[in-house]
C-alpha cells in the first residue's frame, strides 16, 4: 500500500508538470503565430512527462545510492551526468517514435546524437527536479525524526525532573519522623517503638510506589492513612482525621504523593500549637471534567508572614512545581484561611482514569 501510494504521488506530480508544460506550449506557440491546439499540447507534453515518470524510480535509486554532498560530490556527478544523457535520450527517442505520428501524422526521424543534444536541456531540468524533490523529502523525514526525538527527550527530562521532585519528599518526611522518634525514645519507649513499626510499613509502601509519577486516588489515600497513623502517635491520639471522598473519584489519576506534603504542612503550620482537638479533613469530588482535592484543618489559620513561610516550604513548593510540570496551566492550586477557622488547600486537576492521557 505504501509503495502504491508513492507511485500515485509520482504519477500525479509528473501529470501536473506535463499539464503546466502543455499550457506553456499552447500560449508560447500562439505568440509565435503557430498556435498549438489544446489537445495536441496536452497529449504531447503529458506523454513526455509520463515517460519521465517511468524513469523516476531509477533516478531515485541513483540519488539514494549516490547523493550529491558538499564533502562527496565528484563520484556522484560522474555517475549522474551519463545517467542524465542516457535517460534523456531514451525518453526523447521513444517519444519521437511514438507520439508525433499520433498528433502530427508523422514520426521524427533524427539521429541518436541529435536526439541526445536536443533533449539535454529538459533532461537536465527534469533529472534535477527529481533529485531536488528527493532531497526535500529526505530533509522533511529527518526533520520529523528530530522532532519526535526532541519530544521523547523532553518527556524523559520531565519524568526525570518529576522523579527528583518526588524523591525530595522522602528524606524531608523521614528526617522529621526520625527527629520525633529521637525525642520520644527516652520519654516513652513504647510509643517510639510503635512509631518505628509504622515508619517501617510506610517506607515499604513508599519503595513499592517509588517508580510511579501518578497513581489512583485510592492508592494515594491508602498511603496517606499509613502516614497519618504515625502522626496520630506523635499527637498522642489527639488528631482526628475525616475522609470525605466520592466513590467515583477513587479510580481517578493523581500525582503520586500529592496529599501527604499538604497534610504534613497542615500539621506543621496549622495544628502544631493548636489547643484542643486537632482535626484534618481530606475531601475529593469530581466537578465536571476536573477532580477537586481539598485538605483543611481546624487550626487558627495562618497570618500573612506564616502563610508565606508555609508556601515557601519544601512540601507546598514541591507540590506546586510537580503540578506545573504534569499539567502545565491545566490545574489550580489555591490556599486560604477558612471563615470558620483553620486553613484550606484546594487542588483541581483534569479528571482522568489511570493510564489515560490528556
Amino acid at each position: 500500500m505504501k509503495l502504491l501510494s508513492k507511485f500515485w504521488l509520482i504519477f500525479g506530480a509528473w501529470t501536473l508538470y506535463g499539464s503546466l508544460m502543455a499550457v506553456n506550449v499552447h500560449y508560447r506557440s500562439a505568440l509565435w503565430g503557430r498556435p498549438a491546439p489544446w489537445g495536441r499540447a496536452f497529449v504531447g507534453e503529458i506523454s513526455y512527462a509520463w515517460l519521465w515518470c517511468l524513469a523516476t524510480p531509477l533516478i531515485l535509486w541513483l540519488g539514494y545510492k549516490l547523493p550529491i554532498r558538499r564533502d562527496r560530490w565528484l563520484l556522484p556527478v560522474l555517475v549522474h551526468l551519463p545517467a542524465i544523457i542516457l535517460i534523456g535520450a531514451t525518453t526523447k527517442g521513444i517519444w519521437d517514435l511514438t507520439i508525433p505520428p499520433l498528433i502530427y501524422d508523422r514520426a521524427y526521424g533524427t539521429s541518436v546524437l541529435k536526439t541526445m543534444l536536443s533533449s539535454l536541456d529538459f533532461s537536465l531540468l527534469n533529472y534535477a527536479l527529481v533529485l531536488l524533490f528527493q532531497a526535500a523529502g529526505d530533509y522533511y523525514r529527518r526533520f520529523q525524526a528530530a522532532e519526535v526525538r526532541s519530544v521523547q527527550l523532553e518527556g524523559e527530562l520531565a519524568r526525570a525532573q518529576l522523579t527528583a521532585l518526588r524523591m525530595q519528599l522522602h528524606p524531608h518526611f523521614l528526617f522529621n519522623t526520625l527527629h520525633a522518634i529521637s525525642e520520644l525514645i527516652h520519654e516513652n519507649s513504647a510509643t517510639a517503638e510503635r512509631m518505628i513499626a509504622r515508619l517501617s510499613e510506610f517506607l515499604r509502601l513508599t519503595l513499592e510506589n517509588a517508580g510511579a509519577s501518578e497513581t489512583t486516588l485510592k492508592s494515594e489515600i491508602d498511603f496517606l492513612e499509613r502516614y497519618l497513623e504515625i502522626e496520630k502517635i506523635r499527637f498522642e491520639d489527639q488528631l482526628k482525621v475525616e475522609f470525605d471522598v466520592e466513590a467515583k473519584a477513587l479510580d481517578a489519576q493523581v500525582p503520586n504523593l500529592i496529599l501527604q506534603p499538604i497534610v504534613e504542612n497542615a500539621l506543621k503550620h496549622g495544628l502544631r500549637n493548636h489547643e484542643g482537638e486537632r482535626r484534618i479533613r481530606i475531601a475529593a469530588t469530581q466537578l465536571g471534567g476536573s477532580l477537586q482535592l481539598q485538605v483543611s484543618d481546624n487550626g487558627k489559620g495562618l497570618d500573612p508572614a506564616r502563610r508565606e513561610a508555609a508556601q515557601m516550604g519544601v512540601g507546598l513548593s514541591n507540590t506546586a512545581e510537580r503540578l506545573r510540570r504534569l499539567y502545565q496551566k491545566d490545574h489550580l492550586l489555591s490556599m486560604h484561611n477558612r471563615p470558620e477557622g483553620g486553613f484550606e488547600v484546594t487542588i483541581q486537576i483534569p479528571f482522568r482514569l489511570l493510564g489515560e492521557t490528556g
